[in-house]
């Protein structure tokens, strides 16, 4: 009876809040801004945007939601961010945002607490100066969102686990922002309906097996499906154009991801994939993936992109025939197993195959030309690197940090710095290496390199040892 009658008390004290719910105004006769009305505003209450473009002149930005509260705004309600900055940050669960415009430079909206609500608003990146890392709506560790009858342009959807922690050390992370995401409920709890990136439909699927996703999207997402089909289509000017999350059998062919603020295609906790024939050009990260094993990527192209081709771990996967030219990292490994990479181009990037605390490399009969800082950088990661041409890059390898790497039958030629430079990496094999025309050192050998064996190399200038 005691348990009977606490219900209905609760019941009643939520009744008696919705019948006193209040509605705030900002704008001529109301709030001046908008922090300090959700200051104010109790659990609960609507707050209503008043027409008019509301500018870092009059708001402090990113104006923070902490509460369960609905915000409304009148037909021409416009929130514009100053460069960098966030337009709302939602902090509380059962959130409401309805018929506003964001104008963003950084993100329109973070959300960061379950059953967040967007409808009828427009999300506009205004000044591609800072489309890089930009978002429309950036889903970080919620569940349930409902995103319906929204319209993006230049920008989209993103979706990623918390922000980063303390408790996310030795979790996949995206680099200094969120958690990759290890609750499936982040990717799959979301219903999107009537949602167009730059006047092409948005498909969010979760569950569907044997899917074959429409070509005319202009955002994709997928989450918990298995024997997926993404084809022909052009995803490009979005935050994240493709985005794949625990996914099984996954072909994705001749996708265009050019212009993207996050990522162009981003697989996350995939097992299974096969990639052929995908590009990104000037996108920030081209081609993203990140905790998933079995992927086959091939004949697919990062040109001049903030970072080009990125595993993270990633086990058991192959890139055939790649290319990467003039990006930031053009190809990039770091903490996984087991990974092959054969025949591919890279070109005039800073770092062009940048090799980070993996287990079992393996670089085989590939190009690297051109590049500005490091053509192959090996950080404590055993690596079998065999038959690959390195010609007119300031470094061409490096190697360092007590991990066994074997360089045998490669040709390293026309360095500005050197050619090999080897750091602490004890019983390690350099064999019947070819050196021609460094124009600094062939070979810099420094630290502990006790147990390494250097044999056969056609030595341009002579080793060097410290």
């Amino acid at each position: 009876m005691k348990k009977l009658v606490g219900m209905l008390f609760a019941l009643a004290l939520l009744c008696c809040a919705a019948a006193h719910a209040d509605e705030l105004t900002v704008g001529p006769g109301g709030f001046a801004s908008l922090s300090e009305a959700i200051a104010q505003a109790q659990p609960g209450d609507t707050v209503r945007l008043c027409a008019g473009v509301y500018t870092e002149d009059t708001q402090t930005y990113p104006v923070v939601i902490d509460k369960p509260l609905t915000l409304v705004g009148e037909e021409g309600a416009v929130l514009e961010s100053p460069p960098f900055t966030p337009l709302l940050h939602v902090a509380a669960p059962d959130v409401t945002v309805e018929n506003i415009d964001f104008r963003l430079l950084r993100y329109g909206i973070v959300g960061l607490a379950d059953w967040l609500t967007v409808k009828d608003c427009t999300f506009t990146l205004y000044d591609d100066t800072y489309r890089v890392s930009s978002c429309g709506i950036w889903l970080a560790g919620a569940r349930n969102a409902i995103l319906t009858g929204n319209r993006f342009t230049g920008c989209s959807v993103c979706l990623a686990g918390p922000p980063i922690s303390e408790s996310s050390q030795g979790k996949p992370v995206l680099t200094g922002l969120f958690e990759v995401g290890e609750d499936t409920a982040f990717f799959t709890s979301h219903t999107m309906e009537d949602n167009l990136v730059n006047e092409k439909p948005l498909y969010y699927f979760a569950g569907a097996n044997g899917l074959t996703v429409p070509s005319d999207a202009g955002e994709i997402i997928v989450a918990d499906s298995r024997d997926v089909v993404v084809a022909d289509a052009d995803v490009s000017d979005c935050s994240m154009g493709l985005i794949v999350a625990y996914c099984d059998n996954v072909t994705v062919e001749r996708v265009t991801a050019d212009r993207c603020g996050v990522f162009g295609t981003y697989f996350a906790y995939v097992n299974g994939a096969v990639m052929t024939d995908t590009s990104a050009t000037n996108t920030n990260h081209a081609l993203d993936f990140r905790a998933s094993k079995d992927l086959l990527l091939e004949n697919c192209r990062a040109i001049d992109c903030d970072q080009g081709i990125f595993f993270s771990y990633v086990d058991d996967s192959r890139i055939l025939r790649c290319e990467a030219a003039g990006t930031g990292q053009g190809f990039f490994f770091a903490a996984g197993n087991h990974n092959t990479m054969s025949e591919c181009l890279v070109t005039n990037c800073e770092n062009g195959v940048n090799v980070q605390k993996e287990n079992d490399m393996f670089l085989l009969n590939c190009t690297l030309t051109g590049n500005t800082v490091c053509a192959l950088r090996l950080d404590v990661s055993p690596s079998i690197v065999v038959d690959n041409a390195f010609a007119d890059n300031w470094v061409d390898v490096m190697a360092y940090g007590d991990a066994e790497v074997t360089l045998a039958n490669n040709t390293l030629a026309g360095s500005g710095s050197c050619a090999l430079y080897l750091r602490d990496i004890p019983y390690c094999r350099i064999l019947s290496n070819r050196f021609e025309n460094s124009l600094g050192s062939s070979i810099q050998c420094h630290g502990d390199m006790g147990g390494t064996v250097l044999d056969d190399n056609a030595l341009d200038k002579p080793l060097e040892t410290f």
